[in-house]
């Protein structure tokens, strides 16, 4: 997880939520909102309303925050949830998201929403590019029934968890064959060694024995230890060479 909006405490005033929780290498503007009515008494829920009712994004009406990875580290996003409540059957039918990397112009993402009550969206950030820069996303709710009713954002506090933003952030060099470890040589009859990379990411080993054509030997996904690689393939029969990409 990138990023956690968690709003506790009491809410009267759509003021800016600080984000509770902030991955290494990565900072958080606060959580605001632009255009929404504010003004309602909650207890660990950030109101957000009242809701359009026009059948299309209105561009005015929005929360946004802004991510960015220090010393210019490419972000990669995966997704972004929110835990919304609404109260009399009419909030939001449905809820988009932009961003800065294309001036907010088009969506990247449509989900339907309902209506009444609780609900944990989720959106596919995937398309979004890798960005080293900062990317500022906005959230618009619309398409309600009626001009009653709120998408507050609900805590831990009262079963939600808030806002949250998914990815990882890759190091300018993410990949490393570690050649000077106890790892690094033959054991069992099979040649191996330990590879880091960013945490949740998919690395593909691959061999080669001329340094030109390469067969995948391996996929696996990074975690919080090396990745240990033992080749199945290997004979002694001369040079064989390996390399690693992520995924």
């Amino acid at each position: 997880m990138l990023v956690q909006y968690n709003p506790t405490g009491t809410h009267n005033s759509g003021a800016p939520v600080a984000p509770s929780l902030v991955a290494p290498n990565v900072t958080a503007s606060s959580l605001q909102e632009v255009g929404l009515e504010t003004t309602w008494n909650n207890t660990d829920t950030l109101p957000v309303g009242r809701i359009a009712v026009s059948a299309t994004a209105d561009l005015s009406q929005y929360l946004t925050f802004t991510v960015e990875s220090v010393a210019g580290q490419p972000i990669t996003f995966k997704g972004l949830s929110y835990d919304k409540q609404s109260y009399l059957g009419a909030g939001p039918t449905h809820a988009s998201v932009r961003s800065s990397l294309d001036s907010f112009s088009t969506d990247i993402v449509v989900v339907n929403v309902n209506p009444a009550g609780f609900q944990s969206l989720n959106f596919d950030l995937s398309a979004v590019p890798v960005a080293s820069a900062p990317v500022t996303f906005r959230i618009y709710f619309y398409g309600a029934p009626a001009f009653t009713d709120w998408a507050d954002l609900v805590s831990s506090a009262r079963t939600g968890n808030g806002l949250r933003v998914n990815g990882t952030v890759n190091a300018s060099s993410p990949i490393a064959i570690l050649v000077g470890d106890a790892a690094f040589g033959f054991a069992g009859g099979r040649f191996g060694f330990n590879v880091t990379g960013p945490a949740g990411q998919s690395v593909v080993i691959e061999s080669s024995l001329d340094l030109q054509h390469w067969t995948p030997a391996q996929t696996n996904a990074f975690g919080a230890v090396p990745l240990y690689f033992s080749d199945p393939q290997f004979v002694f029969s001369g040079a064989r060479f390996y390399r690693a990409r992520l995924e």
